[in-house]
């Protein structure tokens, strides 16, 4: 009779026992979900896609302030974080292989290479523009209209301001940067600098390009006599070590863009717009739920960025 009792209670253990096994089982398992589901969701948003919204109406009618974007960071090459997160402390990043160089018409989305200034949107911030120049191209302005490669530069057919692209009367005045030398209504052709392309020091103002040497690295001094030393050394030429991108709003009547504050580097190159994901009138005040509703604008939802 007592090993009846016994064998009985022991098969009630090994239930137990069996039960208590399952549900660790079920719980590993869960937890195996949320870090995967997690690490692919990183992953995905550091190399893949990103979603970023629209501030401002730089690039009205295409982007239209409230839009939120789908962004490929694979095709122009994904970077791996630059900064510890959540703070600003910098660490070493990598750069993948790109699939694709930025391309004339591009809508492009970078983080912002310029010094302060009456710009639509933070320096911190990331900005979106369209690529208009690419490296090796020479561009002009005159009369407040764009010309690459001796051409006027398209205008995209949504663009506001038309054919006509007269930067506004709120970026023109006495502020006018080292780095582009680009006066918004003229300038003097420019040639978008790349990777070895050498520059004449001798020849061309060196306040034009002195921003630019000194963000690849180098410190620049002018002599007593004109001559320009690079981290010391005397020289009459620089080679570039990066490609750089000529970019402007297609909203060119309201955009800051590489007519105020020059080019844009490549390692500052995020991605390749793709998609607007969703899209809602901007306001500034506190909307009930019907209001949220009334101001999304659907028939902007899925729409491919061209």
């Amino acid at each position: 009779m007592n090993s009846g009792a016994e064998r009985k209670t022991g098969w009630r253990e090994a239930i137990l026992d069996g039960d208590g096994l399952w549900q660790a089982l079920r719980i590993r398992d869960a937890l195996l979900i949320v870090v995967a589901t997690a690490s692919a969701a990183l992953f995905l948003r550091t190399f893949v896609l990103e979603a970023y919204r629209i501030p401002s109406r730089s690039m009205e009618r295409t982007l239209l302030a409230g839009d939120f974007l789908l962004v490929n960071k694979f095709v122009y090459g994904a970077t791996t974080p630059r900064y510890v997160p959540f703070t600003s402390i910098p660490i070493p990043h990598l750069t993948l292989p790109a699939f694709a160089s930025p391309h004339r018409g591009d809508v492009m989305v970078f983080r912002f290479p310029g010094a302060q200034g009456p710009g639509d949107n933070h320096p911190s911030a990331n900005y979106v523009k369209r690529v208009v120049a690419i490296p090796g191209d020479t561009v002009v302005i005159e009369g407040g209209n764009v010309f690459v490669n001796g051409a006027p530069a398209p205008v995209p057919h949504l663009a506001s301001g038309g054919a006509r692209p007269f930067p506004s009367a709120r970026f023109v005045g006495d502020w006018i940067p080292r780095l582009g030398a680009l006066h918004p209504t003229r300038s003097r052709p420019v040639v978008v600098p790349g990777t070895d392309q050498v520059l004449r020091l001798s020849t061309d103002p060196i306040d034009w390009w002195r921003q630019l040497i000194e963000q690849e690295g180098h410190r620049v001094e002018i002599l007593h006599d004109g001559r320009v030393a690079i981290d010391g050394t005397i020289t009459e030429t620089y080679r570039f070590s990066r490609n750089y991108y000529f970019v402007l709003g297609d909203n060119r009547n309201d955009s800051y863009d590489s007519r105020y504050w020059g080019f844009v580097p490549d390692d500052n190159i995020i991605g390749r717009a793709m998609m607007v994901y969703w899209s809602w009138e901007e306001t500034v005040l506190p909307m009930s739920l019907p209001e949220r509703l009334r101001a999304v604008r659907w028939p902007r939802i899925g729409t491919i960025v061209r």
